[in-house]
């Protein structure tokens, strides 16, 4: 059945590692869920990640998660927590995810980015971005980056106001 949670007591649910737990949780404005990390190997996958960031940051700041898979029921409007899909720590480089948020982001964002071993195989786990509310206060936050092509001509620069 789906449920929805604030995000204080969704991070506590989250923090514990017991993350069947999260099954049925309920996606809203604040929590969002994503089936796997960030791949941050093209343009386009490190813009989903800034847009992602850059929306949570323009509403009340939020968090999102990566290892859920979702699924739609046709008694709710939203996305439902549906399958825990843990990963090893390897897979986030927090400090690729921060540069990307730097530089992608603007003005700047200081999100909270952390993996949470399971309690049943702590060699895999989640990880989620925090966008605390504090961090909100100067908004609008927009997605900056420079278009090029494959020769490095930069062409100009691509703005983007997502929320």
């Amino acid at each position: 059945m789906a449920r929805e949670m604030k995000i204080q007591q969704f991070l506590n649910l989250l923090e514990t590692g017991d993350f069947e737990k999260l099954i049925g949780v309920t996606e809203s404005e604040v929590i969002e869920f994503k089936g796997a990390p960030y791949q941050l190997d093209t343009t386009k996958s490190k813009l989903e990640l800034a847009k992602d960031v850059s929306a949570l940051a323009n509403v009340r700041g939020g968090i999102i998660v990566m290892g859920i898979k979702t699924s739609i029921q046709v008694d709710h409007p939203r996305e439902v927590a549906a399958e825990i899909r843990s990963f090893p720590d390897a897979m986030i480089d927090v400090k690729k995810y921060e540069n990307i948020i730097a530089e992608w982001i603007y003005p700047k964002l200081n999100p909270e980015i952390t993996w949470i071993p399971s309690v049943i195989d702590r060699s895999k786990g989640l990880a989620y971005i925090l966008v605390p509310e504090s961090e909100t206060s100067r908004k609008p936050f927009l997605t900056v980056t420079i278009l090029q092509q494959e020769n490095d001509r930069v062409l100009g620069n691509v703005v983007g106001f997502f929320q």
